[in-house]
C-alpha cells in the first residue's frame, strides 16, 4: 500500500492523464468525513455518550458474536479510533469489525459484504490464509488512514508475520459519473462480481506468504522508519515471484493501467481476475494455469 498526496482534478480528461494512484484508488477523488455535532454543549455531549453506551450494551446483550472491542494490541499505532462505537464479530474465525450504528450507506454495506465473502472463500481454499490472525476493519477508524477514505475503496496492511488487516472504506458512497469514469479507466474490472474482494485477497495471500513484508516493525510495533526501503523490498519480492511462475511484471502490466503501476498491484490485479468468476474467462488458459500455481504457493494449497 502506497500513500501519497491527493490532487484535485478539474475534469475527467485531466484525471485520466494522471497515472499515479493511491492503493486501490485514484488521486483526485475527494469526499468529506462526517464529524460529530457538538453544538449542544456539555450536557448534549453527555446525553449522546450515554445513548452510545446504551446502544453498545444492548448489542452486546443480544448477540453472542459481539464483544467489547479491545483493538490495537495496546499500541497507539494499531488502536482503532472510536472503538467504543464498534462491534466485533468473531463467529467465522476472524475479527469482523463494524460500526455499532450500522453502515453509512448501501455502497459501504456492499463493499464489506464482498470483502468478507471473498475472505471466507480464501480461508477455505488456502491454508496459510486460514491460519492468519485477520481483522476486517473500517478504514476511517485506522490511525493514519482517515484521509485515505477520499481515494481508496479498500486496502490491506501486513502488521507482522501471520497478522493482517483488511480495511474497507466505510465513508465513500455512490461515485459521480466523472469519478466512476476515472476508476473504470484504471481498473476495468471495477464493478464486476467479486473483483474488489478478489483483488485485495491477492495482497492478503502475499502477506501470508511473506512476499509483502510487514508494514510495521515486528519488535517495536511501530511504522517502518525507512518506508522507501520497504517499498523497494516489497516490489522486488513481488517481481521475483511473478517471474518464477512465468508471469513477469512486463506481461501482467497489460491487464490494466493499475497493474502497470508496480508488481504488487500486478499480482493484485491477477488475483482480481483469477478469483472472480466474472473475469477469469478473460485470462488465457495458460495464464490461468500459471496463476493457479502462483496462488497455490502463496496460500500453501496442495
Amino acid at each position: 500500500m502506497i500513500l501519497g498526496e491527493t490532487q484535485k482534478f478539474v475534469s475527467p480528461e485531466e484525471a485520466l492523464k494522471n497515472r499515479e494512484m493511491l492503493h486501490y484508488g485514484v488521486k483526485g477523488m475527494r469526499w468529506g468525513v462526517r464529524k460529530e455535532d457538538n453544538t449542544g454543549g456539555v450536557d448534549a455531549a453527555r446525553r449522546n455518550e450515554g445513548l452510545k453506551t446504551a446502544l453498545i450494551q444492548d448489542i452486546a446483550a443480544n448477540s453472542a458474536a459481539t464483544q467489547t472491542p479491545s483493538l490495537g494490541h495496546g499500541n497507539p499505532h494499531f488502536e482503532l479510533l472510536g472503538k467504543d462505537s464498534l462491534i466485533v464479530d468473531q463467529s467465522k474465525g476472524y475479527s469482523d469489525i463494524r460500526p455499532a450504528s450500522g453502515f453509512a450507506n448501501a455502497e459501504v454495506a456492499q463493499r464489506h459484504k464482498e470483502l468478507t465473502k471473498m475472505l471466507d472463500q480464501m480461508r477455505d481454499q488456502y491454508p496459510s490464509v486460514a491460519r492468519m490472525n485477520i481483522e476486517v476493519v473500517p478504514m476511517s477508524r485506522v490511525p493514519d488512514m482517515e484521509s485515505v477514505t477520499s481515494s481508496a475503496f479498500a486496502s490491506v496492511l501486513g502488521i507482522k508475520k501471520g497478522e493482517v488487516r483488511v480495511m474497507y472504506n466505510d465513508v465513500l458512497g455512490k461515485l459521480s459519473p466523472e469519478q466512476a469514469e476515472m476508476v473504470n479507466y484504471w481498473m476495468p474490472g471495477n464493478g464486476k462480481k467479486d473483483y474488489l474482494g478478489a483483488h485485495e485477497m491477492g495482497h492478503v495471500l502475499a502477506v501470508a506468504h511473506g512476499t509483502m513484508p510487514p508494514g510495521y516493525d515486528t519488535i517495536t510495533r511501530g511504522r517502518n522508519k525507512d518506508f522507501a526501503k520497504w517499498i523497494k523490498t516489497s516490489e522486488a519480492q513481488h517481481a521475483e515471484l511473478l517471474k518464477k511462475h512465468g508471469l513477469p511484471f512486463s506481461e501482467l502490466s497489460k491487464l490494466s493501467p493499475y497493474a502497470a503501476t508496480k508488481p504488487s498491484e500486478a499480482l493484485g490485479e491477477l488475483s482480481g481476475y483469477y478469483h472472480s468468476s466474472a473475469l477469469r474467462s478473460q485470462l488465457s488458459p495458460e495464464v490461468a494455469q500459471k496463476a493457479k500455481a502462483l496462488f497455490d504457493e502463496l496460500g500453501g494449497a496442495t
